[in-house]
C-alpha cells in the first residue's frame, strides 16, 4: 500500500528551484534512506512528505492515517520527567494521559525508563529516544527521522539502529542521514537525491552504501541550497 506518492513534484524557495520533477513513493513496510550531499534537497523533501511544505507544482498524495516527525532538535520541556512529558503529549493528542500499560509499552519499545529524572539531565541519545516515544502515542503509520544518529556516541548510534529496526515492525520509516555505515544496517530501500532523484534502489539492507554514493556523486557539481 502506498502511504505517500510524489508525482513530478517541484519546489521553489525564494525564487530558487530546490527540487525538480521528484517522483517516488513510500509504501507500507518500507524503511527508506534518503541520502545526498548538503544542499541536495533532503530536508525540503522531508518537509514536503510531512506536509510542512506544499509543492510549487506537481502532486503529493497521502493515504497514511497518522505520521510523526523527529527532527534534530528536541522541543521538550526540560523540567519534566519522562512520564510527565509523555502525559503532556498524550493530553494534546488524545485529551487524556497515558495508562500504565501504554507507558510500559512505550518504554519497552524505546528501551528507556528514567523514573523521576528530569529531562534536563538526559543525554542527547535519551532525548532522541523520548522524542520517538512521544510519537508512538498516536501509533503512526509513517515515521520521518532527520539525522537520527547525529550527536550520539558509538553506543548510542548502535542503540538507535536497534530502535529503528524495532519501530519498522509497526511503521514505515523515511530516514535522512549522512551516516551511511549505520544507515545501511537498517534500510531496505535507498533514494539518492541532488535536486532530483538520481537513484532509487530496493533491497539494500546490508549492502555498502558508500561505493554506491560516490559512484553517483563523484562527477556531479554540488550546489548549496
Amino acid at each position: 500500500m502506498e502511504l505517500v506518492k510524489f508525482d513530478l513534484v517541484n519546489k521553489d524557495i525564494d525564487g530558487k528551484r530546490i527540487l525538480q520533477d521528484i517522483s517516488f513513493s513510500i509504501r507500507t513496510g518500507e524503511i527508506i534512506g534518503l541520502i545526498g550531499p548538503n544542499g541536495a534537497g533532503k530536508t525540503t523533501t522531508m518537509r514536503l512528505v510531512s506536509g510542512i511544505y506544499r509543492p510549487t507544482s506537481g502532486h503529493i498524495s497521502r493515504t497514511y492515517k497518522e505520521s510523526g516527525v523527529v527532527l534534530d532538535r528536541d522541543g521538550m520541556y526540560e523540567n519534566l520527567t519522562m512520564r510527565e512529558q509523555l502525559n503532556y503529549v498524550s493530553l494534546l493528542k488524545t485529551g487524556k494521559t497515558i495508562t500504565d500499560e501504554e507507558y510500559n509499552t512505550i518504554t519497552n519499545t524505546i528501551a528507556l525508563d528514567t523514573g523521576s529524572k528530569r529531562i534536563s539531565k538526559f543525554s542527547k541519545g535519551m532525548k532522541r529516544r523520548l522524542s520517538i516515544g512521544c510519537l508512538l502515542i498516536s501509533k503512526p503509520d509513517l515515521i520521518l527521522l532527520d539525522e537520527p544518529f547525529i550527536g550520539l556516541d558509538p553506543q548510542g548510534q548502535k542503540s538507535m539502529q536497534k530502535l529503528l529496526k524495532e519501530l519498522s515492525k509497526s511503521s514505515s520509516l523515511f530516514i535522512s542521514s549522512h551516516n551511511l555505515d549505520l544507515l545501511e544496517g537498517v534500510i531496505n530501500k535507498v533514494i539518492l537525491i541532488n535536486k532530483t532523484i538520481l537513484l532509487e534502489k530496493e533491497a539494500v539492507n546490508g549492502e555498502s552504501l558508500k561505493p554506491m554514493y560516490f559512484k553517483v556523486f563523484e562527477d556531479i557539481n554540488i550546489e548549496k541550497e
